[in-house]
């Protein structure tokens, strides 16, 4: 052998692994194997992700499809700003017109009071430069169709113009927000079905649906405070954008107005806002009670040349959906929304009574529960609002009256069969849809037990309803239909009577939030601490039984003894959402 081969021949062969991290193999570089954590991704601060074994082609896809959108994200940090002003430059800019001309049509649009309120909102989630550099942009005519559902095929995405974050955003809701907030089948989910299609046809509508993307992108699967800053900072220009078109044609195109302010309310609700979702659903109701004169079921009625039937009733639905399910109380009468959404009204006052194939994403077959559930709270309030309520007060047999009826009603309610039959993926998907029916019965009867009839959590029928309602808990986590146990969950925790079921509910919180990234689930979660914490100094125990890191975002404060969860959220200065 001569020398130059022997000298080949001592150089090592470099082998190709094919069991190195995903990580490594998308950006082409040797990994070092070690587990949990190569030295390459650790150094770089990158998710350092190994495929089981086993795994088919999807699940491996997907994992390379994660790494590649971290990456790129990694790598045009610096890009987001300019990517997004070349957006809005080649749809032709926003909506332009300044604090001055706004003002001035005041007089003419909605009360200028809810439009001072709705500038405060932008200047809250804005704060930097951006208002000014996109003050001058012109806006370009909206063309909308006579209605969204399915008017027309989905145009490529391409053609709205979108860069590359903007198709990140763009992609993610479609693929896959859009379908986790939704607890009805695929053919059900408006939010894809609905606004998924208005979006293409209405540039507010669509930057709407995209911050809410990257709001829900900001936040850690771990469930605590932190977010990626990058995230954030699109969401809140993306949130921007859409409230100058907003602004610009709120006296013009209510429906489309409307559908962008719902979008938005459910963004800031997902990133766990207490204060700027009110204000986007007060601007909602004040538009509808402009324009259906404070009957909210003439909707039904009106508008057809925009909206056909299923839109009309969609909007209608998610705004109802979002009224109930807040702690502050209704905007409008909860018969008004009976009128609405039963699906057993006469079709002279409800043109869907007849058609049996509406499920919505948000109230599925509960609707009947999360009606009385507004109710619920609407009698707290009106009880609350007298000050001290005692058997001797004037109006002490009226509440009871009416708490004593919401009870029957709670027992006498049942889903409705056409609508359960929808369920039709699997019988598995239709027994938990009967689960998760009466787990919603078993948290309003607690809430109603508890907050209007004054029952104490230790009772053996407060604690037996518990038993029940934990059990069912566990038959829903980690199904398709968890997303809305956020309030169950909240019931579930705030009446939990010794520290071994307090800590079942931490572990509970802490498991959805590894897969359900909606951070109003750690609002229910921060109020419910409050009330161990301030149960315990009423009754003298201990919060020991909890982890050491349970109270980290809990500041202890005396509101007093016989008071509930209610009166801790107004002493925080909340408006928690349990939608």
């Amino acid at each position: 052998m001569s020398i130059e081969e022997q000298k080949i021949s001592k150089i090592p062969v470099r082998k190709h692994s094919k069991t190195g991290c995903v990580t490594c193999k998308v950006r082409k570089k040797r990994c070092s194997e070690d587990k949990p954590v190569c030295s390459d991704c650790a150094r770089l601060g990158f998710t350092c992700m190994y495929v089981p074994k086993g795994a088919d082609k999807t699940s491996v896809q997907k994992c390379k499809n994660q790494v590649e959108v971290e990456l790129f994200v990694h790598k045009n940090k610096k890009k987001f700003v300019a990517d997004f002003q070349g957006i809005v430059c080649d749809s032709g800019g926003s909506g332009g017109s300044d604090n001055s001309s706004s003002d001035s049509n005041d007089n003419t649009g909605v009360c200028s009071q809810v439009k001072k309120t709705l500038k405060d909102v932008e200047e809250s989630a804005l704060a930097d430069e951006f208002e000014t550099e996109m003050s001058s942009r012109v806006v370009l005519p909206t063309v909308f169709p006579s209605s969204p559902y399915f008017s027309q095929p989905l145009s490529d995405p391409i053609n709205l113009h979108l860069g590359p974050v903007g198709m990140h955003l763009y992609d993610y809701y479609r693929d896959h927000l859009g379908k986790i907030i939704s607890i009805a089948p695929l053919k059900q989910n408006y939010y894809l079905q609905v606004f998924l299609p208005m979006a293409h046809r209405h540039r507010g509508i669509l930057y709407g649906l995209m911050a809410w993307s990257a709001h829900h992108l900001s936040i850690s699967q771990e469930g605590n405070e932190t977010r990626d800053s990058n995230y954030c900072t699109l969401a809140n220009r993306y949130t921007l954008e859409s409230l100058r078109f907003l602004r610009s044609e709120i006296d013009t195109n209510f429906l489309w107005s409307l559908a962008q302010l719902l979008i938005l309310c459910g963004a800031e609700i997902c990133q766990g806002d207490v204060s700027k979702w009110k204000v986007l659903l007060k601007y909602a109701a004040d538009l509808i009670e402009k324009n259906v004169d404070g009957e909210i079921s003439r909707l039904m009625f009106s508008f057809t040349n925009q909206f056909d039937t299923t839109t009309r009733y969609w909007l209608l639905a998610n705004f109802i959906y979002h009224d109930v399910m807040c702690s502050r109380g209704t905007h409008f009468p909860t018969d008004q929304y009976n009128n609405v959404l039963s699906s057993h009204s006469d079709t002279s006052l409800n043109p869907i009574s007849d058609v049996h194939t509406h499920v919505d994403p948000l109230n599925g077959i509960n609707r009947p529960v999360l009606l009385l559930m507004g109710e619920i709270t609407n009698l707290v309030r009106h009880m609350k609002s007298v000050g001290a309520l005692s058997k001797s007060h004037s109006k002490f047999r009226q509440y009871m009256g009416r708490a004593f009826h919401l009870q029957t009603e709670l027992f006498r309610i049942s889903p409705d069969v056409r609508e359960l039959q929808l369920y039709e993926e699997s019988s598995l998907m239709h027994a938990l849809c009967l689960e998760l029916f009466q787990l919603m019965k078993l948290s309003a009867l607690l809430h109603l037990k508890t907050t209007c009839l004054r029952q104490n959590k230790h009772t053996w029928e407060i604690q037996y309803l518990w038993l029940e309602l934990s059990e069912k808990l566990d038959l829903i986590l980690g199904t398709k239909l968890e997303g809305c146990l956020c309030f169950p969950m909240f019931i579930c925790g705030i009446n939990a009577a010794d520290q071994k079921q307090k800590y079942h509910m931490e572990e509970r919180f802490s498991d959805i939030a590894k897969r359900y990234k909606c951070y109003n689930f750690q609002r229910a979660r921060t109020v419910m601490r409050k009330v161990w914490l301030q149960d315990d100094g009423n009754t003298g125990g201990s919060t020991d039984g909890m982890s050491h890191t349970s109270l980290s975002d809990i500041d202890v404060f005396d509101i007093g003894q016989n008071k509930d969860w209610y009166d801790i959220v107004d002493a925080m200065g909340w408006d928690i959402s349990f939608a």
